[in-house]
C-alpha cells in the first residue's frame, strides 16, 4: 500500500496544504507572531534583572 502525504484543508477556499508546511501569512499574523516573541523576550530578560537586582541588592548589605 502506498502512503499519500497527508492535507489540510485550510477552508479559506485556497489550494490543501501538505502537512509539515503552513498557508501562506497576512501581515496582521506576522506582526502578531513579531510582537509574541519580542514580548516573550522582554519577560526574560526583565526576570533577569529582576534577579540581577535582588542579587547586587543582598550583597551590598
Amino acid at each position: 500500500m502506498k502512503s499519500v502525504p497527508k492535507r489540510k484543508y485550510t477552508g479559506k477556499g485556497e489550494a490543501p496544504v501538505k502537512r509539515g508546511q503552513r498557508p501562506p501569512v497576512t501581515d496582521l499574523e506576522a506582526e502578531n507572531a513579531r510582537l509574541k516573541q519580542e514580548n516573550a523576550r522582554l519577560r526574560m530578560e526583565k526576570e533577569m534583572l529582576k534577579k540581577a537586582a535582588a542579587y547586587f541588592a543582598k550583597e551590598s548589605l
